[in-house]
């Protein structure tokens, strides 16, 4: 105490100051980071599955341009084959083989070659969405409805192209990437 009866140190209860925050001003931040969080995760999610596509595309591009190669060199294209089996003689133009396929381990590419000098032929390039019983299919409106059995999108070289060889009436869910 100083000679006035005053303290010099003023109590506690009479000090006005803050030096933390609130319970209800935290939760409101933990509220804003939590919608904040989902929006960006979301974002996130549908910008990898355009990234997956926009792959795809560039990917069959370069692939029927191989093959467009390979047609220029034998005067035909190679016959057609199981999914992920390079046909003979396109190791040249592809030495690397198949690339992995853009959308996971069950995503493989398909060359087809169908019903040659026929009115239904079809030279196409194919992304198969299932392998060995698992199927991983894009989360694209064009993908909704695909099933083990009907599951294909596809690049159009020349022809009647379509998501599978038998189905020349358009009766097989698939996806044309350049139709």
């Amino acid at each position: 105490m100083n000679k006035k009866g005053f303290t010099l140190y003023p109590r506690v209860s009479s000090i006005h100051s803050r030096s933390g925050f609130t319970l209800i001003e935290l939760l409101v931040v933990v509220a804003i980071i939590g919608i904040l969080s989902t929006i960006v995760l979301a974002s996130l999610g549908q910008a990898r599955t355009r990234a997956q596509t926009t792959r795809a595309v560039s990917e069959l591009r370069a692939l029927s341009q191989s093959f467009e190669i390979y047609n220029l060199d034998n005067n035909d294209y190679p016959g057609d084959v199981s999914p992920n089996v390079l046909p003979s003689g396109m190791d040249v133009y592809l030495p690397n083989g198949w690339p992995d396929g853009p959308y996971g381990s069950s995503s493989e590419y398909d060359w087809e070659y169908w019903d040659p000098g026929t009115a239904t032929e079809a030279i196409q390039l194919s992304i198969r969405f299932c392998n060995g019983g698992t199927c991983n299919f894009p989360k694209e409106d064009w993908a909704t409805g695909f099933t083990s059995n009907q599951n294909a999108a596809y690049y159009c070289i020349s022809g009647q192209c379509r998501p599978w060889e038998t189905d020349t009436t358009g009766a097989v869910l698939g996806h044309c990437f350049n139709c």
